[in-house]
């Protein structure tokens, strides 16, 4: 089965629809797996991450997503995690996790649930704009906002949505339920995770002191970034070869 991300390139979908990939690397050091942003697909990031020649890039794609589209998306982390955790193994060889925006948020609680399992974690997790989990939310529940509100908001922080009525139809229940997910969330206190912990932010999205709160979550080597731009920093290329290459220095420390 494939599928066609926004980038236009062909995604194989493996056995379990929760994961994708464009291409098997047998021999690689490690397996990325790359949970999105809300509203976004997984092929976005197996396209960069496969710069790196040793590393294997899976996409974690949720109901509502790709070629799960006519599906319910799902509106809670924690829900997220545990369908997930339903189908997914740890693979014997290392791997690791990347997250952007509500991606880091599902990316932490599922390294969590797997510890909390007794399961082998990842070797670290690469996290991108997102403030720490025990933040509060902002409380401004754009998730209940009309159709018309929503797309104006969806389309000013992310970018145009299909023109086509029918196309526009079916990716804004995703929209939805991905900020519903995000808005919702609530911490849970819980021992420190201790693995490397990466967080990467755009410089004008957040800021270093808000990103450091990540700290806390992990009595692993830790790290903070700041890159130049917004919530989609990653999107510009300077930005995204510096985050290729965060990647290999995790993958080789």
């Amino acid at each position: 089965m494939t599928t066609v991300p926004s980038g236009g390139d062909p995604v194989t979908a493996v056995p379990s629809r929760w994961l994708v990939r464009r291409c098997a690397r047998p021999s690689a050091r490690l397996r990325l797996y790359c949970f999105p942003h809300s509203g976004g697909l997984p092929g976005e990031y197996l396209s960069w991450f496969e710069a790196l020649a040793d590393v294997e890039c899976w996409g974690v794609q949720s109901p509502g997503r790709g070629s799960r589209i006519a599906e319910t998306p799902l509106r809670d982390v924690h829900r997220m995690v545990e369908e997930f955790l339903g189908v997914f193994a740890p693979p014997q060889e290392p791997y690791a996790f990347f997250g952007h925006s509500l991606g880091a948020l599902v990316a932490f609680e599922t390294a969590r649930a797997l510890r909390d399992r007794g399961a082998p974690q990842p070797r670290f997790l690469l996290l991108s704009s997102c403030p720490p989990p025990a933040a509060p939310r902002d409380g401004r529940h754009l998730a209940d906002l009309d159709d018309a509100g929503l797309l104006a908001l969806t389309e000013e922080r992310y970018g145009p949505l299909p023109a086509d009525p029918a196309l526009l139809a079916l990716v804004m229940p995703l929209y939805r339920a991905d900020l519903a997910a995000y808005e919702t969330y609530r911490y849970r206190p819980g021992p420190p995770l201790g693995l490397p912990v990466r967080v990467v932010g755009g410089d004008q999205d957040t800021t270093g002191d808000v990103l450091a709160g990540w700290g806390r979550e992990t009595t692993g080597p830790f790290g903070v970034s700041l890159l130049p731009g917004g919530h989609f920093y990653l999107r510009g290329r300077p930005q995204r070869r510096e985050l290729l290459r965060i990647t290999g220095e995790l993958l080789h420390d």
